[in-house]
């Protein structure tokens, strides 16, 4: 057996205590890659079961992006999306491939209604009070998802649930493209993601995005949910990428039905590692009246630039 010296148990004692108290150990871990657009509206999620519990926890961003520099369609004119899109050549079975998006929602807002897709979970559809789910995810049928057992439909004799079917393809951005009810209470989601790009069985998002959104360069983001020791929590999102976007506005969100959230450290940066003041109201920070939402968004003198966001919380 190995024995120690006095100063060498001192040492070891120390380096625990060190390690203890200056190493953040993360006990779980959710990552959301994205693309900002120059001309952008639009929402990324990640969620995280944490403490003992397996309690949910939310981290959201929403932004609104405008291009001030270059009409949309002279980068049309210039650019060509196809060859922008990495074509990895991918021959995993599509099952494999679109794993890789479980636990991770998508959101878009068509007309009256706002729906919230989480891969390998389910589809919401909802406006105010009003919310219907459109299915919970069953199986995998070829290269798509389908969804089933939704809310019963009133306007089928059967009142059967509600069903989706989630079809993929290849575009830089991960995004719901489309929503469409193909047939009393059955929908049809279209998602273009870039981890399906260069595999034979997804097509481009070419023949069904808006020209809008075609050949335009994007800022290629992360948004982070992590768990640290001592019941805390930390959204982050960030790029490294240098070219300029144009922020109307931005909100980082931590939130949860079953935790009650106490902000421990916030903290924006725009490009160039240049710290956003809180007190100069570059950024404020709000929280609802049960704390169960933390809420970063743009402040009164917000310059439009913006390249690090983020919260840290106390839940309980």
């Amino acid at each position: 057996m190995a024995t120690f010296t006095g100063s060498t148990k001192r040492r070891l004692l120390f380096a625990f205590i060190f390690l203890m108290h200056y190493t953040r150990s993360t006990l779980g871990n959710a990552v959301l890659p994205f693309f900002v657009l120059p001309e952008d509206d639009n929402v990324a999620v990640v969620n995280a079961a944490v403490g003992v519990s397996g309690e949910t926890v939310s981290c959201e961003f929403s932004y609104h992006t405008v291009d001030r520099k270059n009409s949309l369609q002279t980068k049309l004119q210039n650019s060509n999306s196809n060859q922008q899109v990495s074509r990895r050549s991918i021959q995993k079975d599509p099952s494999t491939i679109l794993g890789k998006l479980s636990g991770v929602c998508t959101r878009k807002t068509m007309d009256y209604w706002k729906y919230e897709l989480c891969f390998e979970a389910k589809v919401t559809q909802g406006h105010g009070r009003d919310s219907n789910n459109l299915g919970v995810y069953v199986r995998m049928e070829g290269n798509a998802q389908i969804y089933e057992d939704g809310s019963p439909c009133e306007a089928l004799s059967e009142k059967t649930g509600r069903t989706s079917r989630v079809e993929f393809v290849c575009d830089k951005n991960l995004r719901l493209l489309s929503i469409e009810e193909v047939s009393t209470c059955n929908y049809r989601l279209i998602v273009s993601t870039p981890i399906v790009c260069g595999h034979s069985e997804f097509q481009q998002a070419s023949s069904v995005i808006s020209p809008d959104s075609k050949g335009v360069e994007a800022q290629s983001w992360f948004l982070e949910l992590s768990e640290t020791q001592g019941q805390q929590v930390i959204c982050t999102v960030s790029t490294d990428s240098d070219k300029p976007v144009h922020f109307e506005r931005f909100e980082l969100s931590l939130y949860s039905n079953s935790f009650e959230m106490m902000p421990v450290l916030h903290q924006c940066r725009s490009r160039g590692r240049v710290d956003l003041s809180f007190p100069e109201k570059h950024y404020m920070l709000q929280h609802t009246e049960s704390n169960t939402r933390l809420t970063i968004s743009n402040g009164a003198n917000f310059q439009n630039k913006l390249a690090y966001v983020t919260l840290e919380a106390s839940v309980n």
